[in-house]
């Protein structure tokens, strides 16, 4: 499937219907966190049936249902680099994902950080993303346009430089706020 049709076609969902990954998908998953986690210094898991993450005290804003799998997205206490890595190796982990057919949605706050295990005392979690089979494909929402987050000095905009800001369009935020403003300055052609 093309990048760019992937990109496009994912977003966020929260209603799975209640059958854990296959197997072959766990793997293709975990064989990608291993690489990520020799290259990044990450500690990035895949954690397979473990529903009770996913119960939350909330009635309603960002309940997960029917989910039991997710990935940790952990790094160690000292790693300064730790959430540049996270979300990058995170978003690159839910694009391999929805390749394969599995719906994804980041996570940080609403779930039971206390049940995620983690595996050393060093380990920082910084999130989750629940993933497994969506009961749906998932809602565009709204965005901002690109006048509203990108700038630049050059004219014409160069088409890299567009299609860098449609990504970041495309890529999830906090409650889809897109609080980014992207600048192409001169000297930085």
């Amino acid at each position: 499937m093309d990048k760019w049709k992937i990109l496009r076609s994912r977003h966020s969902v929260r209603q799975y219907n209640g059958e854990a990954i296959s197997n072959e998908l766990a793997t293709i998953i975990e064989k990608e966190i291993e690489k990520i986690n020799k290259k990044s210094g990450l500690r990035i898991k895949l954690v397979r049936n473990s529903p009770d993450v996913f119960k939350w005290m909330l009635p309603h804003y960002g309940r997960i249902t029917g989910c039991s799998d997710y990935i940790a997205l952990v790094a160690t206490k000292d790693d300064k680099l730790a959430e540049e890595k996270i979300g990058y190796y995170g978003e690159h982990l839910v694009l391999l994902a929805q390749s394969v057919g599995l719906k994804s949605c980041w996570l940080a706050l609403t779930y039971s950080k206390r049940r995620v295990i983690k595996e050393n005392s060093d380990d920082k979690l910084h999130m989750i993303i629940a993933i497994g089979y969506g009961k749906n494909m998932g809602v565009p929402h709204k965005g901002k346009r690109f006048e509203d987050v990108a700038k630049s000095e050059i004219d014409p905009i160069p088409n890299y430089f567009k299609r860098g800001v449609e990504a970041a369009l495309l890529a999830p935020t906090a409650v889809n706020q897109q609080k980014f403003l992207i600048t192409l300055k001169e000297d930085e052609r």
